[in-house]
């Protein structure tokens, strides 16, 4: 590159004049800055890695996981048979870590693990909760399974319901993506569970007939339409995040990808 030197000195000389130096330099800076454009360009357009956040992360992740399987076998040992505080306090142990990996060092891979672990330990406690409050079993005959319609509903509010509300609390402490994909689910098994009840209700106040063996094939295909609504709406959820947040600088783009994990199978 020509210094500004020796272009002054040029011009002094006579050798070129004042606009031409000027035309010069600005050549010049124009040359030298191309190349560092074409790396911002460059960096701009690749999308960063959102899952992992390294190799830090993964060596973390991979603690992560062996604490929390040794302290699940110690809860085991030290609390035989009881299954509802081994899942309570597993959830506790659960959010403790995520308040260091999550909170403090905001580690991707690692704080997805801990959310996972944090709602199978809830749902498993809900569940034995259920088990514990309605008695549900498995029925023998249909009658046995026609008198839980009562049972059933209430059961699986609560135990959708309060799934729903721990991820909702656990995303609104730690913002956690992969955890929009689990609400997401459980919305969608909500929408089933009262779609099966309208229907029940249905055929027993006799709006709607029994349905005969001969229209199993038509039923299937009819019930097919609600895992493609809700499809519908989980996918445009995550289309709408994605809108909302086109520069990838903030968590509802990492939510909408998990929204369009849940869809995918949903619209197939």
């Amino acid at each position: 590159m020509i210094s500004a030197e020796t272009l002054d000195k040029a011009v002094a000389k006579g050798l070129i004049s004042q606009t031409l130096r000027d035309q010069l330099e600005a050549m010049e800076r124009a040359v030298a800055l191309a190349p560092e454009a074409r790396r911002a360009d460059d960096e701009g357009d690749e999308e960063n890695l959102r899952l992992v956040g390294g190799g830090n992360d993964l060596f973390v992740t991979v603690g992560t996981v062996l604490l929390s399987a040794g302290f699940f076998f110690v809860l085991t040992t030290l609390l035989p048979g009881q299954t509802f505080w081994i899942a309570g306090i597993l959830a506790v142990f659960a959010w403790g870590l995520a308040e260091i990996v999550t909170r403090q060092h905001r580690m991707k891979l690692s704080s997805s693990v801990l959310a996972l672990i944090f709602m199978a330990a809830i749902l498993a406690a809900l569940a034995l909760q259920v088990e514990a409050s309605f008695g549900i079993r498995k029925p023998e005959t249909i009658w046995q399974l026609l008198a839980l319609r009562q049972t059933a509903s209430q059961a699986g509010y609560l135990f959708l319901g309060g799934g729903i509300i721990a991820a909702a609390i656990y995303f609104w402490r730690f913002r956690v993506p992969i955890i929009a994909g689990a609400i997401a689910i459980a919305f969608t098994l909500l929408a089933f569970l009262q779609t099966a009840i309208i229907l029940y209700d249905s055929v027993t106040a006799g709006a709607i007939a029994p349905p005969r063996m001969e229209d199993v094939p038509e039923l299937l295909r009819a019930a097919l339409y609600m895992p493609l609504i809700c499809g519908l709406i989980v996918f445009a959820t995550g289309v709408a995040f994605d809108i909302y947040d086109r520069d990838r600088r903030k968590i509802w783009s990492d939510c909408a990808f998990w929204l369009h994990v849940v869809s995918a199978p949903m619209l197939v």
